[in-house]
């Protein structure tokens, strides 16, 4: 019996490896895919930190600025233009123009004083020919509009010999005028008039109206009232002579030590001047003549049209009219030696404004 058993366990032995062989094989086993690759998260970005304000800028301390006129009149527009709109505030100047003769301003400002520059540029060219350490700026005025007024019955500057003269100061513009006129008729201002100072264009003509002075040079503004009152005007030196009228000056000492003062000064009135020159302005200026001149719509309107185009375009001015009043002085006071344009004017701070510095 064990054996009929045991043939029977190895048949079934048999028969299970035969199955097993003939089974399809097992499904190899499902790969697990790998990983996708991590996308790189892009980092914030790095906050910026905001841009500090500007630190305020200290406001530049204001100047006070003496500036004397000699008189008042279109001469100094340029600078009464450019208090009136703001362009010496804008440089932190506080500007002041008193009223003073042109050679004791000069003399003041020289010696220390509280004058830190003048207008009379005549005066000061003439003091610079006699070694006083004094320079012209800038010009206002780079022709003259001024006018020779007499007594209605005084005709022709050879009228005037014998007669009393007004001028503004001694050495001064007017004066130089005056005597270029005479010579020019034949009159020795030496030995044939009498020169009377009397400083403000409006008492000059009040003078020559009431007899006091037979004739005098006169701004513009007064000669026109003058000729509407009847009196005679003999000559307009607009046409007969190269010369600066007016300008700024200051002395050697305030170019060294306060350059950049200097500087803002010039800029400003330069500004004046161009604003005084631009046709689009008239209006404005006219009624701006007729308040601070005190003087009716037709006088200031043809004051504007006589004396405009002496107005300088940048503050600069001709060598040629420079030299004018340096031959004069020159002989005035007895100076033999040549005396050169650099002793008498400086245009190192006009050429600044012109360069935009």
């Amino acid at each position: 019996m064990g054996k009929p058993i045991a043939a029977l366990a190895g048949a079934f032995l048999l028969m299970g490896i035969l199955i097993g062989a003939c089974a399809p094989a097992a499904a190899p086993p499902t790969p697990t895919p790998a990983p996708a690759p991590a996308v790189a998260t892009a980092a914030p970005p790095t906050a910026v930190p905001p841009t500090a304000a500007p630190a305020t800028p200290t406001p530049r301390k204001v100047e006070k600025v003496v500036m004397p006129f000699q008189t008042t009149g279109f001469t100094d527009f340029c600078v009464v233009v450019a208090k009136k709109k703001g362009f010496y505030q804008s440089e932190a100047l506080e500007v002041e123009t008193p009223i003073i003769a042109s050679d004791i301003a000069v003399k003041a400002m020289i010696g220390g004083t509280d004058i830190d520059y003048v207008t009379s540029w005549g005066s000061s060219v003439r003091a610079a020919v006699t070694g006083v350490p004094i320079k012209a700026i800038m010009a206002q005025l780079d022709k003259t509009p001024h006018i020779l007024v007499a007594r209605a019955d005084i005709k022709t500057v050879s009228d005037l010999r014998g007669k009393k003269i007004g001028v503004a100061s001694v050495g001064g513009t007017v004066e130089v005028l005056a005597r270029l006129a005479l010579k020019k008729a034949g009159v020795d201002p030496d030995k044939e008039v009498t020169f009377v100072v009397i400083s403000n264009s409006a008492t000059r003509l009040v003078s020559i109206r009431t007899g006091v002075i037979d004739g005098s040079v006169m701004d513009p503004a007064f000669a026109i009232a003058a000729e509407k009152e009847g009196l005679s005007l003999l000559v307009r030196f607009k046409d007969v002579v190269d010369i600066v009228m007016s300008g700024i000056s200051t002395s050697d000492k305030k170019i060294k030590e306060n350059p950049d003062q200097v500087l803002r000064v010039v800029r400003a009135s330069v500004k004046g001047c161009q604003y005084l020159r631009d046709p689009k302005n008239r209006v404005e200026i006219v009624k701006l003549m007729m308040d601070e001149l005190k003087l009716a719509q037709d006088v200031a309107d043809r004051t504007y049209d006589l004396s405009i185009d002496t107005v300088s375009e940048d503050g600069s001015w001709q060598d040629s009219a420079v030299q004018t009043d340096i031959d004069v002085s020159r002989e005035r006071a007895n100076v033999k030696e040549a005396v050169p344009l650099s002793q008498v004017v400086d245009a190192t701070f006009v050429r600044k404004v012109k360069e935009g510095r």
